[in-house]
């Protein structure tokens, strides 16, 4: 298992529920919710503790698309994973984080939760397995606050049931199994019915008719001839800029914005005089715009300053129009998050390897301190007569006077027991030179 900083034991949810939430995503991606719902009915009550954690923090991303994401993935755990992680989604602490979101400024945002505070405590109210949302949910009514009720479920949105998802997997399974067996048996017998079918098919196939809106004259072989106002009935529209069709003149290709399928449109005829034809024709001299390349991507301060202010300054009711360098300065912006992870990560080392060091200074710092307090102890040597037996030389005494007295060094040696305020005797031997 993975180890974090200080030996702190990483979240194992961490990297699954991240890419179940990923602010690049643009819908849920149902076979991540349902690895996480499958991973926590295989755990225990700590697996469940874990991806509650993780969910949490989650729910705090400054992205409100990813904590749209991140409840989609709570409601889907709670409808699939039993007590366990119902009883994390009741605990105190998620108890408060739902209303903070629920009370919070992002409207989408508190909508949604509690529209999942009011489906919860109506769908567990007989069993009474989330009573802490029961009463989250009659405290804010009390309160005035509204529920939205909840819309009905979309193919691709909403709670995920994961028995059902696995039944119509299992369904789906036999039918193709059935499916693969009688084409085995009737392999031929289907393929000639198919030929015949496609045979009646295109011969009792109605043809549509077109009328042209403008004259076409016809430069290569396998092109159609026509005049504004002439009925052409159409074989195949297949390519959306030339289409195949036939008149009394032929068949061929022709170009689909000369045509309207509105058989009642005025059309001006102009035939195919000289002075009106109308011919397509192709310029050589063609104004070539090369593409600069993209710049690198940059960390700027600057523009993340401005589009944090263009922000702030948005109208949320949607009355007055967002600026339009909004949506590029977001992109630009959003094109730097990986930049600024990583130069969060370095800081974050740095700031971890300066710690480090700093501990140790301290405690070098500790150990010369007391190494010093060790060995400047004084020692006073008493002795009777005015010098030691060694060859040192002789001692002068010394006297330390208490206050401010500074006339010791003028007192003749041996009267300076005599005078106020000494405190102690100091023998410091004279070497000699």
């Amino acid at each position: 298992m993975p180890l974090s900083l200080f030996g702190i034991t990483a979240n194992p949810f961490d990297e699954l529920v991240e890419r179940a939430t990923s602010e690049k995503l643009t819908s849920p991606n149902w076979g991540l919710i349902l690895d996480v719902c499958d991973r926590v009915n295989n755990g225990d009550a700590q697996t469940a503790s874990d991806c509650a954690l993780c969910l949490r923090k989650r729910l705090n991303h400054r992205d409100p698309h990813v904590v749209a994401l991140a409840l989609c993935l709570i409601d889907s755990c709670v409808n699939n994973c039993g007590h366990k992680f119902k009883s994390e989604v009741c605990s105190k602490e998620f108890v408060a984080e739902l209303l903070s979101k629920a009370t919070g400024s992002n409207r989408a945002v508190a909508d949604r939760v509690r529209s999942l505070i009011r489906r919860w405590s109506q769908e567990t109210g007989s069993d009474g397995s989330m009573e802490p949302i029961q009463n989250l949910y009659s405290e804010m009514k009390r309160e005035g606050y509204e529920f939205p009720a909840p819309k009905e479920k979309k193919k691709g949105s909403g709670a995920f049931d994961l028995n059902a998802f696995k039944q119509e997997e299992e369904d789906l399974a036999k039918a193709i199994q059935l499916s693969l067996k009688d084409q085995q048996v009737t392999t031929t017998t289907n393929q000639a019915s198919v030929q015949k079918l496609n045979t009646i098919s295109s011969e009792s196939t109605v043809r549509t008719t077109v009328k042209a809106l403008y004259d076409f004259e016809a430069v290569e072989d396998n092109e159609l001839s026509f005049q504004a106002g002439e009925y052409i009935t159409l074989i195949d529209d297949s390519d959306p800029n030339w289409w195949r069709g036939s008149s009394h003149r032929g068949d061929g290709l022709f170009p689909a914005s000369f045509v309207t399928r509105d058989l009642g449109a005025f059309v001006e005829r102009q035939g195919f005089s000289e002075e009106n034809k109308k011919t397509v024709s192709f310029d050589e001299n063609v104004l070539v715009t090369s593409i600069q390349p993209e710049k690198a991507v940059e960390i700027d301060e600057a523009k993340l300053d401005k589009c944090l202010i263009m922000l702030q300054e948005t109208d949320p009711t949607g009355e007055r129009a967002d600026p339009p360098e909004l949506l590029q300065l977001e992109r630009e912006c959003h094109a730097m998050s990986d930049l600024i992870d990583k130069e969060l990560s370095e800081i974050d080392q740095q700031h971890n390897r300066l710690t480090e060091a700093n501990v140790r200074l301290m405690d070098a710092m500790n150990l010369y301190d007391f190494a010093m307090s060790e060995s400047s102890m004084p020692v006073t040597h008493m002795a009777s007569q005015g010098q030691y037996t060694s060859n040192i030389g002789p001692i002068r005494q010394e006297m330390v006077p208490q206050g401010n007295f500074t006339g010791v060094d003028n007192v003749p040696i041996g009267q300076q027991n005599l005078l106020p305020g000494v405190a102690q005797v100091a023998t410091t031997p004279i070497v000699p030179m």
